[in-house]
């Protein structure tokens, strides 16, 4: 199965473009609404959580994601 993966600054305001990553990747593979909106939610606590937690005030830093189908669940 193929992987995708996305690299970002870690600002918070690139959580939009991560959302935006999560719902194409979602779409892409026919998630159900309530798993989409699961995986939105967990994207976005862990970006967040890394911004403000994981690089001190100021500090440049990046965050890559990777999203893989693994098949059902």
């Amino acid at each position: 199965m193929m992987n995708s993966w996305l690299t970002l600054s870690n600002r918070q305001e690139n959580l939009k473009l991560l959302l935006d990553y999560v719902r194409k990747w979602a779409g892409e593979h026919n998630l159900p609404p309530h798993r989409q909106h699961s995986l939105e939610k967990a994207a976005e606590e862990i970006f967040r959580h890394l911004v403000n937690y994981a690089y001190r005030p100021d500090q440049p830093g990046s965050i890559a994601v990777s999203l893989e189908e693994k098949g059902p669940r």
